[in-house]
């Protein structure tokens, strides 16, 4: 063979080996952006930004988060499912409400269907609080307080539609309650009115414990089967006398539907990598977060539409209206 030959040999190998880098590399040619539907320090924001900074350290590329709050999530839903579909916008949605379609009937979205699932990245446990100066020290009390007289304690969620609305109603009918439903925008605008005593109780993820060690809330019992490890003092729903009653609160990472699955695929392996790493596990875990174990793409979806159908069913059963 020839030089001249040889030499074209060689371009033509390292043009094939280096075809695949080149690919992914145009993937990151400019900034991720995680699109959050809550407000800027609520807990999906938190969990957004510990995934951005050690995503970026993968993806070598910068990772923003963008708070996009209002109307149950869907500000936010409507803004990824419009997205260009190149992988750059995601959305670090909450189960239920953003991609269960079956939770509110006028979706400008048909749920998972309009979105490309890219990874199951957490779960976040809830604990049920009141404010501090409520009577009760054990959910028996609390219950007992409620079922007296209603009217005097309005619950707070974080919006019409989102998983801790979902949640109180589901807890006001196992205990026989109707109270007033007082919606934020979010947890940063919740815990001040919780503290003043202008609201009376919901739930918050259990990383609002610490507030409770510090006696600015009362922390009554943790939605869970076992105890949380870094809260032990707080006892179980089961424990404290209402068994059975035990959700998560999933965090999903979806992209517009039609994103090539060469990049969903990418995105997946990037994020598999940050949830399955001890950094983002011991990030998480001080908020009363757990990181997600990693699953494929398919695995992601399959997830996503399991909880549309769990979550279909409890609006059903229960007759909760979110609209």
């Amino acid at each position: 063979m020839s030089r001249f030959a040889f030499t074209r040999f060689l371009i033509a190998v390292f043009g094939l080996v280096l075809f695949p880098v080149c690919q992914a590399q145009s993937f990151t040619d400019k900034p991720v952006t995680i699109v959050v539907p809550f407000q800027a320090g609520s807990p999906t924001d938190i969990v957004a930004r510990a995934l951005g900074s050690d995503l970026a350290e993968i993806i070598r590329s910068p990772v923003i988060v963008e708070n996009r709050p209002g109307a149950s999530q869907t500000v936010a839903g409507i803004f990824v499912a419009r997205a260009p579909k190149d992988g750059h916008t995601l959305l670090l949605a909450n189960l239920p409400a953003v991609v269960a379609a079956s939770v509110q009937e006028k979706l400008p979205y048909a749920g998972i269907r309009d979105f490309a699932a890219i990874s199951h990245v957490a779960d976040v446990g809830l604990v049920l609080v009141t404010a501090p100066s409520i009577a009760a020290n054990d959910l028996k009390e609390f219950v007992s307080l409620l079922r007296a007289d209603p009217s005097k304690y309005p619950y707070f969620s974080a919006g019409l539609g989102s998983p801790i609305h979902m949640l109180t109603e589901i807890f006001n009918l196992e205990v026989g309650v109707h109270t007033t439903h007082v919606p934020y925008k979010g947890v940063p605008s919740i815990l001040p009115d919780l503290m003043a005593g202008r609201v009376a109780y919901g739930f918050l993820q259990v990383g609002a414990m610490e507030y409770a060690r510090a006696g600015k809330i009362k922390g009554l019992a943790i939605v869970a089967r076992n105890r949380d490890p870094v809260f032990t003092e707080t006892p179980t729903m089961a424990e404290a006398g209402l068994s059975n009653f035990s959700y998560t609160v999933p965090y999903v990472l979806v992209a517009p539907k039609g994103t090539p699955v060469s990049i969903v695929e990418t995105l997946n392996a990037a994020v598999s990598r940050v949830i399955g790493s001890d950094q983002f596990r011991t990030k998480l875990k001080s908020l009363g977060v757990q990181a997600a174990e990693p699953k494929g793409p398919l695995q992601s979806a399959h997830f996503i539409a399991t909880e549309e159908k769990r979550w279909d069913q409890i609006v059903k059963a229960t007759g909760i209206k979110l609209e």
